[in-house]
């Protein structure tokens, strides 16, 4: 594969070699396709398609060690320190946190910790 599509890779969140090979496959079907068709091959139209068939899906919920992470804690501080004051989806075994809740999490203990330490101050 050339370099044009290893960028693409990258451009689009797959890393390193593994991205370009995830998306050797759909190039190489893409560009069959222009050929039958009678169309001269062009790498941006191939590239264009291969881009919005790998589009990333906003996540609007997360698993607990993806929250944990994404709040910069260790999945135990997240389970005992943030967990309990969140709502969670539970599906089974499965876990997922809002990302609204998170952010509403994250603005209440952020003014609880100012106001704390403006209380330590005085």
């Amino acid at each position: 594969m050339g370099s044009g599509g290893a960028s693409l890779a990258e451009g689009i969140g797959h890393k390193g070699r593994l991205g370009a090979l995830a998306l050797e496959k759909p190039l190489n079907l893409a560009a069959k396709i222009v050929k039958k068709a009678g169309q001269k091959t062009r790498s941006l139209d191939i590239e264009a398609m291969a881009s919005k068939v790998r589009a990333p899906i906003p996540r609007i919920a997360l698993t607990r060690a993806e929250a944990a992470a994404a709040l910069g804690m260790s999945l135990d501080s997240f389970e005992r320190h943030a967990q309990p004051e969140l709502r969670l989806v539970r599906r089974g075994r499965m876990r997922l946190v809002p990302v609204g809740e998170l952010e509403r999490w994250l603005e209440r203990n952020a003014e609880r910790a100012l106001a704390d330490e403006l209380r330590e101050a005085l």
